[in-house]
C-alpha cells in the first residue's frame, strides 16, 4: 500500500467548491433546525407538567435512540443509499420536533425524543458516509 494514494486515505478526497458549499450548508441548516427546538423547551416542559429534573431525565433518554441508530444506520445507508436515508431522517427529524411541541404525555414524549435522536443520528451517519 502506498501512503500517497487517495484511495487508502479518505482525507485526500478532492471536493469541488460547489460540493464543499453544499456540504457546509447541509450541516448549517440542519444544525439551525435542530437548535430551533431548544427555544421551545420551556413550552414543552409546561405542556408535560414536569419539573426541571424530570424533563432533563426525559431528554437524556434520547441517547437510547442515538446509540441504537448509530449501530444500524451504516447498514441502512449501505443498503438503501445516502440520499434516501438522508431525506427520510431529515424529514422525520423535523416532523418529530414539531410533534414534540404538542405532546402532553411524558411517556409519549419519551418515545418521540428517542426517535428524534435516532433520526438525527441517521442524518449524521448518512451525511458522513
Amino acid at each position: 500500500m502506498s501512503s500517497g494514494s487517495s484511495e487508502s486515505n479518505p482525507e485526500n478526497i478532492d471536493m469541488s467548491k460547489a460540493q464543499q458549499r453544499l456540504f457546509a450548508s447541509l450541516h448549517f441548516l440542519f444544525g439551525l433546525g435542530i437548535m430551533s427546538w431548544v427555544t421551545r423547551f420551556v413550552d414543552i416542559k409546561r405542556n408535560l407538567g414536569l419539573s426541571n429534573a424530570e424533563f432533563g431525565s426525559l431528554l437524556t433518554l434520547g441517547t437510547i435512540g442515538s446509540l441504537s441508530a448509530f449501530l444500524v444506520m451504516g447498514h441502512l445507508v449501505h443498503v438503501h443509499g445516502v440520499r434516501r436515508v438522508l431525506t427520510i431522517s431529515s424529514i422525520s427529524t423535523f416532523l418529530l420536533i414539531a410533534a414534540a411541541t404538542w405532546v402532553t404525555s411524558p411517556v409519549l414524549f419519551m418515545f418521540v425524543n428517542i426517535f428524534i435522536a435516532a433520526a438525527i443520528s441517521g442524518f449524521h451517519v448518512s451525511l458522513t458516509t
